[in-house]
């Protein structure tokens, strides 16, 4: 099998890790494992292995005719035989198929909007779903909804996966906080990571834990979420206590050197940070969104969306019990790494592949 993966930008997100997490993977596994960016590349350019054969497509404007071209000559030349497209880089992957009828057509739905799935337009993706030969969803809100779509090929099921990075730099120059009293929060800043309420909760915990600091690492757009969230740090005087870290290359460093992990979403698909944090042995807070729970089990705290003052409650019962903190993290950890393991993953989705 000759496997092209397609992710429209490269730039840190869900979707985008789990791109470039499957390429590195299946260079041992297919005959070729081959990856696409079609629009913008990013930081996570720099973490594909070298055994992946990639092009960016360059792909500008509605249509793109000239990126479209660029990417069916690199299938052709590939003699590609599968095309896994993530996220919104189904749209794509379509014209590739209609240009290239061979081809078989994998869509990974990764909608992190979960808890709105009855607002998500449907039309054109059901005129697609009939050239799809699967569909791949990470969580059961994602499953009924494709089913819906009534698709040409099956639909499944499977959780994401994440690698462990066993390489840590030994400095904490370039991290702030003090050490030992760091939680961290994996998420870009877009609406649906709802960091206002983080923040909200945060300013009543730094009365009570003034050496704790905050950590927000994810891509900061510059917009007016970015700057609303700004805002509330200088008014209530949280300059010292939290810290936008930005896109960063060192996140497994950075979670290596903090004490719990967060997640605050008002909604969510399955979230690697999750993930990523049990492979850092974090303890984890986190909402009642998406697969939130599924991911946790009973390895962690799990808080109502619109239960603040549990979700306060949980971050606190861990700031406060420096033991609790080891045994979660040490629980949740070992969950992962048993449910969320990249082996089992490849090979479910190798027969997949292989079914097709």
């Amino acid at each position: 099998m000759r496997i092209l993966q397609i992710i429209d930008s490269l730039h840190p997100g869900g979707a985008e890790r789990m791109a470039v997490q499957i390429a590195n993977a299946l260079t041992e596994k297919v005959e070729l494992s081959a990856l696409c960016c079609t629009r913008e590349e990013g930081v996570l350019k720099e973490q594909l292995d070298n055994e992946v054969a990639y092009r960016f497509a360059n792909r500008k404007g509605r249509i793109g005719i000239s990126g479209i071209a660029r990417m069916h000559k690199f299938v052709q030349n590939l003699k590609i035989t599968h095309i896994h497209a993530h996220g919104t880089s189904c749209y794509t992957a379509f014209l590739l198929k209609i240009l290239n009828p061979h081809l078989k057509l994998i869509w990974h739905d990764h909608y992190g909007n979960a808890e709105m799935l009855d607002q998500r337009p449907t039309r054109l993706l059901r005129i697609m779903a009939k050239k799809m030969d699967a569909i791949i969803v990470v969580n059961e809100q994602l499953e009924r909804w494709a089913r819906q779509l009534k698709p040409k090929g099956n639909v499944f099921f499977l959780a994401n996966f994440s690698v462990k990075d066993s390489i840590f730099p030994e400095t904490e120059d370039r991290i702030p906080g003090n050490h030992s009293q760091r939680v961290v929060c994996l998420a870009n800043l877009r609406p649906q990571k709802n960091h206002p309420m983080l923040l909200e909760v945060w300013r009543d915990i730094v009365s009570l834990h003034p050496d704790w600091s905050l950590l927000l690492v994810g891509m900061d757009f510059q917009d007016q979420y970015s700057q609303n969230l700004q805002k509330f740090i200088t008014q209530n005087q949280l300059q010292d206590r939290v810290f936008m870290l930005g896109t960063r290359t060192d996140v497994a460093d950075i979670l290596k050197q903090c004490q719990i992990g967060v997640l605050s979403s008002k909604s969510e698909g399955l979230p690697l940070s999750l993930l990523e944090y049990g492979n850092a042995g974090l303890p984890v807070v986190a909402t009642n969104v998406g697969a939130c729970k599924q991911v946790i089990g009973d390895d962690g705290f799990i808080a109502e969306l619109e239960s603040p003052s549990v979700f306060k409650k949980y971050l606190l019962d861990l700031i406060n019990d420096p033991a609790l903190r080891s045994e979660i993290g040490l629980k949740f950890q070992k969950r992962i790494e048993k449910k969320y393991s990249q082996q089992p993953y490849l090979t479910t989705l190798s027969q997949i592949y292989s079914s097709l």
